[in-house]
């Protein structure tokens, strides 16, 4: 019959010399070993991510273990690191250290931007994710650091760029507007912000609908507002619309937005072409009024000639003597009636300019061609008057 004192007894006796299935080397020892390769793992995965890692202690903030890449890109020897007050590397924009008493004051885990300090004086930005926790009585504070060097560059070039859009779209005198595809606005600029506080009698709000906007002033008829806008062509429209006992002539462009990301989307550019619309018509008219005042300038000619060619015939007839006495003055008239016929005649090269380049035709009589053929004839025979 066994002694439960000595049965016990042995069994610690084979625990420790190893001997029984549940002794500490079978039991105890092959566990420390899996949990220090797990550890060691760990330690080749920390070291080789591109984050830098600190563990700092707290209170004291004093670094007590750091990644290898804390190293490589700040330069520091690793003796150098140990020991160091976190305040040391890492700082605000302004130069002012990041304080982790002021962080724990605040939450249990931090999320902030900041610069961590080389050793050759260089100052990388990083964002620095602070969180703490406790491990048995005492409290540490995991830093980790990723460099945002390339983000804050992209960053600014997008800024740039989009500053440099701002600014180009708003110096256009010409509204744009951009739409999706129920009409409703996106973006627009100031010159269209200030054509809706005209037009429509009230001052811009974000969100605004474009059907709305041009049904209310008038611009489109229901059926072609629709058709407009729906159309997923290039689209332009002039019309005139009403602002009490003013009128305003109006053209607008609507452009698709063609893109992968953006369905849907159109550019809409709205553009007052009143006074050009006004000075057309003017231009109009006056080439007209032109025309036909050379019309009656060239008729002038011939009731001045006519009667001067009668009047020396028939003196001619009755005295000859008197008749060489004026001929001098009728000659002297002749002349000046002949240069106003050479001018007449560069006039035309004028009104043919004019229907080149205006296409406003002026020259459409063939009364007046006519009449351009017969000075080019004989305008120039000494023995005429004419």
């Amino acid at each position: 019959m066994s002694d439960p004192e000595y049965d016990q007894y042995d069994d610690l006796r084979k625990k420790i010399l190893g001997l029984g299935d549940s002794s500490f080397r079978k039991t105890y020892y092959p566990v420390l070993r899996h949990k220090q390769m797990e550890l060691e793992r760990f330690r080749i995965i920390l070291d080789h991510v591109n984050d830098m890692v600190f563990l700092i202690s707290f209170p004291e903030c004093k670094v007590v273990d750091f990644s290898l890449r804390v190293a490589e890109k700040l330069g520091f020897r690793p003796e150098e690191i140990t020991g160091s007050e976190i305040s040391r590397f890492l700082h605000y924009d302004s130069g002012k250290p990041v304080s982790l008493h002021e962080m724990k004051d605040k939450a249990e885990r931090v999320l902030i931007r900041a610069e961590i300090e080389c050793k050759q004086g260089e100052r990388i930005p990083v964002e620095a994710d602070l969180s703490f926790t406790s491990y048995g009585d005492e409290v540490y504070c995991a830093v980790i650091c990723r460099d945002i060097s390339e983000r804050i560059q992209m960053e600014k070039m997008i800024f740039e760029s989009e500053s440099q859009y701002r600014t180009t779209i708003e110096a256009i005198t010409d509204g744009i507007l951009v739409v999706n595809s129920s009409g409703r606005s996106i973006i627009c600029n100031r010159a269209f912000r200030d054509q809706y506080l005209r037009f429509a009698g009230r001052v811009f709000s974000p969100k605004i609908n474009a059907k709305d906007f041009f049904r209310n002033i008038g611009l489109f008829k229901d059926d072609e507002l629709d058709s407009f806008m729906s159309s997923r062509d290039f689209e332009e429209k002039t019309g005139k619309i009403l602002m009490g006992d003013k009128m305003a002539v109006l053209k607008v462009r609507k452009m698709p937005i063609s893109h992968e990301f953006r369905h849907g989307l159109s550019v809409l550019i709205l553009s007052d072409i009143t006074q050009s619309t006004v000075l057309d018509e003017i231009r109009r008219d006056v080439f007209h009024q032109l025309n036909h005042n050379m019309e009656q300038f060239a008729i002038l000619n011939d009731e001045i000639r006519n009667p001067l060619q009668a009047l020396l015939g028939t003196i001619e007839l009755e005295n000859p003597m008197l008749a060489a006495a004026i001929h001098p003055f009728i000659s002297e008239i002749n002349t000046i009636v002949r240069r106003l016929d050479i001018g007449w005649l560069e006039s035309e090269k004028v009104r043919g300019m004019i229907k080149k380049h205006y296409g406003v035709s002026v020259l459409d009589k063939e009364e007046i061609g006519d009449a351009v053929l017969y000075l080019k004839e004989f305008g120039h025979d000494e023995g005429m008057i004419l």
